[in-house]
């Protein structure tokens, strides 16, 4: 198990990912900030629940819009390098933690 600053207990964070299709580098990063913050929600633009790790699926994870549109994975891999403000637009947070 990794060790965190104590001080980290104390900070309120919510973890942002572009899209949650599968366990690839940003992926095992994001796990290892799940288990510093383990009360932190998720927000990201797609989720395909079980394509991630159980640390990942352990957490709240809010997604957008995109997420009940068919096939969005793909436009969203497709062009989301072309409209990095997407992932700001879909998924902000309404509320302060």
């Amino acid at each position: 198990m990794l060790k965190f600053p104590e001080s980290w207990s104390k900070l309120n964070v919510v973890l942002c990912h572009d899209w949650l299709t599968g366990m690839r580098g940003g992926e095992r990063v994001l796990e290892i900030l799940c288990q510093a913050f383990p009360e932190a929600p998720i927000f990201t633009m797609i989720h395909n629940p079980g394509s991630v790790s159980d640390i990942i699926s352990s957490h709240k994870i809010k997604t957008s819009y995109l997420q009940n549109v068919p096939a969005s994975w793909i436009i969203t891999e497709c062009s989301f390098p072309f409209s990095p403000r997407r992932l700001m637009e879909c998924v902000r947070p309404k509320q302060t933690w």
